[in-house]
């Protein structure tokens, strides 16, 4: 089943190409971004690239990197939301080798989507891409 690894190879090669940055939050030794290009909706469900740059590098045993992208997908319907692909990059802002590729099976959540939890940065992230799409209280 090599197809989706096949698939989430064109989908990396395809973000760092045309990769339009926008800083979305700062916090101490890191600040995250989104890239507004990556959008694509299907009815409720929308996703966007997003990419964390770390000031110094970070490891987890031999595997030091200095950035991670990952694929977010939110439900604006039903304000939930879920990581579809994580990449560890050893350079800053998804730069240089990618060391590691996670789906959402190797993530742990099996597809699962998970509600936003208000006051998070999750939910801030919820807000800025389903804006006025979701679910009035």
């Amino acid at each position: 089943m090599k197809i989706p690894f096949i698939f989430a190879g064109l989908l990396l090669v395809s973000v760092n190409a045309a990769a339009d940055w926008t800083k979305l939050t700062t916090h101490p030794g890191q600040v995250e971004y989104v890239d507004f290009s990556t959008v694509r909706t299907d009815g409720a469900l929308k996703q966007i690239w997003q990419l964390q740059d770390f000031e110094t590098e970070k490891c987890i045993g031999a595997a030091c990197y200095r950035s991670i992208k990952s694929l977010h997908q939110y439900d604006c319907k039903h304000e939930t939301s879920r990581i579809k692909y994580v990449v560890f990059y050893a350079e800053a802002m998804g730069q240089g080798r990618d060391l590691k590729t996670l789906n959402e099976r190797e993530l742990g959540s099996d597809g699962e989507f998970a509600p936003v939890v208000p006051g998070t940065q999750g939910y801030y992230e919820f807000q800025g891409i389903c804006g006025t799409e979701q679910k009035k209280k």
